[in-house]
């Protein structure tokens, strides 16, 4: 039971650091989007970012390969509908031509 208890401290541990730098992350952008005459940290002539639209998103390994593959597929299929056009339109042809 003290090993189940040592894991979930250091599951909780490891979360709060991940929200400490994702709170940083955020705060960091917030300064460097302020306009340089509202913010005296910024150097003049510097490129003023936008604040971020969205949250940021942390996309997992699996939904990423995920996406990866399912790309894979529907390129697949765009590309065996490509050549099945071209085998009926071919095919097509050679009738019209056999028909004259």
């Amino acid at each position: 039971m003290v090993i189940a208890y040592r894991k979930a401290y250091k599951i909780r541990q490891e979360h709060e650091n991940q929200m400490a730098w994702l709170h940083g992350l955020y705060i960091c952008k917030a300064l460097q989007s302020v306009p340089q005459y509202v913010n005296g940290f910024v150097p003049k002539g510097a490129r003023i970012e936008p604040y971020f639209d969205k949250p940021i998103e942390f996309e997992t390994k699996k939904k990423i390969k995920k996406e990866t593959n399912q790309q894979k597929m529907d390129d697949t299929a765009k590309f065996m509908m490509h050549l099945m056009n071209r085998f009926n339109t071919a095919r097509h042809e050679k009738e019209q031509q056999q028909q004259q």
